[in-house]
């Protein structure tokens, strides 16, 4: 992250050599920055700890305006003038609630003037039913609407989360059942396993949310009684 931050600051330096009066720095970054907030379920971290991400100190008060790219959600980190204009468009289920938008910064000589929030129309609803037991999972999927008079293209995607004491072989036949006639086209069915806590109290999983390197964690412990070294 050393080498990342001193790019970065040579790129700076460079660029105000290269400045001409009455000109506007602007700065773009595909980088994390420290304290901006991550999706929920469609990023996961390079780096344990949250080391990848570098500071917002980096863009001094010189530059007009810091457009960042990598993360989904939209955001500004800390200031106005330092911002991620967030994916156009959702990028999984957990993004069904995110503004989706396009960012206009208006410079005014060196320095910014406006920003305003453009929102991105979503050409295809997203729904999401659960998490929850079975059988409510099921109920609510039989009371959703019947097709409406739209080509089936046009129908929101779905995804279903259904919490399990015990696996269900049948499950997605099951859901498909429950859906059949329904205005919607099923994109993703997770399914929540119990697993056993430290005190012994059942605990649910997501291993898709978990992650290979997590799950190699975890796995790690259980077996050695430590964590794995950092240097993996």
């Amino acid at each position: 992250m050393a080498g990342i931050s001193r790019v970065h600051q040579q790129l700076i330096d460079a660029a105000r050599k290269r400045r001409q009066p009455g000109q506007a720095l602007v700065a773009m970054s595909h980088a994390h920055l420290h304290g901006a907030a991550v999706s929920e379920a469609s990023e996961r971290p390079i780096v344990i700890g949250g080391e990848e991400s570098i500071s917002a100190g980096l863009f001094a008060a010189d530059i007009a305006y810091v457009a960042l790219g990598h993360l989904h959600r939209a955001q500004q980190v800390g200031e106005a003038r330092i911002r991620y204009s967030g994916s156009p468009l959702p990028l999984d289920f957990s993004e069904v609630n995110y503004p989706h938008q396009v960012v206009e910064a208006v410079l005014e000589g060196e320095t910014l003037a406006t920003t305003e929030a453009i929102p991105v129309p979503r050409p295809v609803a997203m729904q999401r039913v659960g998490p929850g037991e079975l059988d409510a999972v099921l109920a609510e999927l039989e009371g959703l609407p019947h097709a409406p008079a739209l080509p089936r293209e046009q129908w929101p995607w779905l995804e279903v989360r259904v919490t399990l004491t015990a696996p269900v072989p049948d499950l997605r036949a099951r859901v498909e059942t429950a859906l059949e006639g329904k205005a919607v086209r099923l994109l993703r069915l997770e399914r929540r396993l119990p697993q056993q806590a430290a005190d012994g109290r059942p605990e649910r999983v997501d291993l898709q949310q978990l992650g290979p390197r997590k799950l190699f964690q975890l796995t790690w412990e259980k077996q050695w009684g430590e964590p794995p070294a950092t240097t993996y």
